[in-house]
């Protein structure tokens, strides 16, 4: 009879049970991986995500500033469509629509029904309007055409809420 630990007495374990593992300081069952000896390898790899790392910043801040940019042109759009859409009404004689277009929010010394008169007492055959700059407001030039004469206007437009409105017109 033979005693053996891993299957008891008398029976042959077989080719399926392994070895008890060796003591300490033995060789591992499986080669360890090399060593990276060759360092370019490396850095070019770091070069390469750092190049990565670059671009997307940059083209984080481009995209910030394409988006900025894009809101501050559609806002002078916004104020010029504003004015000539105010223009519009006066013409048509829609002193009530051109009032709408007023803020209402305006300036102690001005009231709503003072910019549509300003602007109804001027008999205009045709206007045109200029390139809006920002300041506090958005300032949106206009040169209004008379029978005789040009007439040169500044309109401050502000805003309420989403939308543009004319907080005061001033003679150019």
């Amino acid at each position: 009879m033979s005693y053996n630990p891993a299957g008891g007495v008398g029976v042959d374990p077989g080719p399926s049970v392994p070895p008890p593992p060796p003591g300490p300081g033995a060789a591992p069952p499986f080669a360890s991986p090399p060593t990276e000896r060759d360092k370019r390898r490396t850095w070019v790899a770091i070069g390469v995500a750092a190049a990565v790392l670059v671009l997307c910043c940059v083209g984080g801040v481009g995209g910030i500033g394409v988006v900025i940019w894009g809101g501050v042109e559609q806002s002078k759009d916004q104020a010029a469509a504003v004015v000539g859409e105010f223009l519009d009404r006066i013409d048509q004689s829609e002193s009530a629509e051109a009032r709408r277009l007023v803020c209402e929010d305006l300036p102690p010394r001005v009231s709503a029904n003072e910019l549509v008169n300003r602007t109804a007492s001027i008999e205009f055959r045709s206007y045109e309007v200029g390139e809006p700059t920002i300041t506090n407001t958005i300032d949106v030039p206009v040169t209004l055409t008379t029978g005789s004469s040009t007439l040169r206007q500044l309109y401050l437009v502000g805003a309420e809420g989403t939308s543009a409105c004319i907080l005061d017109i001033l003679a150019g």
